[in-house]
This record gives structure tokens, sequence and C-alpha cells, in this order.
């Protein structure tokens, strides 16, 4: 572990297990973690305590991380935002080959 450093961080994300998992890796790298699973929840958290970088997941039920991360700028004016995005590949199609 790194020594204990002071950015705070919060991170944003419908599924549970991606929450815990930048929680626990950024947290035993020294950084203070503070993690919810929506959007309008991320706000209210916002209003009352600053953040030096949020990571947010694009695609959530209810308030899209989008318009999350817009109303994060009003609210923590130059606070730097990831956005995140899980993407499913589907396994491609066996083709025949016609010859």
């Amino acid at each position: 572990m790194t020594e204990i450093n002071k950015y705070n961080i919060l991170v944003i994300d419908d599924e549970l297990y991606i929450r815990e998992l930048y929680s626990e890796l950024l947290t035993y790298h020294g950084y203070k973690v503070t993690t919810t699973g929506d959007g309008v929840a991320a706000l209210s958290i916002m209003r009352t305590t600053g953040f030096d970088l949020i990571i947010c997941d694009i695609a959530m039920p209810g308030m899209r991380g989008f318009d999350v991360c817009l109303e994060a700028g009003k609210i923590i004016p130059g606070v730097k935002t990831i956005m995140t995005a899980r993407i499913m590949l589907k396994k491609p199609k066996k083709r025949e080959h016609k010859y």
C-alpha cells in the first residue's frame, strides 16, 4: 500500500461489483472513496462533499451518466471526470462459406 494521499474520489455505478472493485483498488492505493449506485444520490452527495475526481458509468437506470457529469460540473466547478461503460460483446456468428 502506498502512503495515504488526500484525493477524494466519487464512484457512481449501478453495478455493485463495479463499485466494490473501484473502492477496493483505490482505497488500497490510499485514496478516499465514496460510492453510490445512482445519479440522483450522487448529486446529493456532491452538494455536501467535495471531490477531486468522479468516476461515472454512462448507462445507468434513471439519470444517465452524461447528465450526472454535466450537473457535477455545476456543483463542483473544475472537477475531473472519467466516464465508464461496460460493453457486452456477442460471440460472432459462425458463417458458412458458400463457394
